[in-house]
């Protein structure tokens, strides 16, 4: 069993890797790739490779909607 979970992750992951462009509810942007979401607080890593941390409540709509159907609720 654990080795499927592992597998599950694995093909979780490429979507994880992609760089978008992510919207906070001010209009502020960035362009970033989606590290980690946890504890309702989601990890970007930007182009330059700073990574930033922000409550997903602070993220646009849209992009909240990305994270729920991006992320399994069981690897928040």
């Amino acid at each position: 069993m654990r080795w499927f979970i592992g597998f599950v992750l694995f093909l979780c992951l490429p979507a994880w890797a992609e760089m978008r462009i992510w919207e906070a509810v001010n209009g502020s942007v960035v362009e970033a790739e989606l590290v980690e979401v946890r504890q309702g607080k989601v990890i970007l890593k930007k182009v330059g490779g700073k990574t930033i941390t922000l409550p997903v409540s602070k993220l646009c709509k849209k992009d909240q909607t990305y994270l729920a159907e991006a992320v399994p609720p069981d690897l928040e």
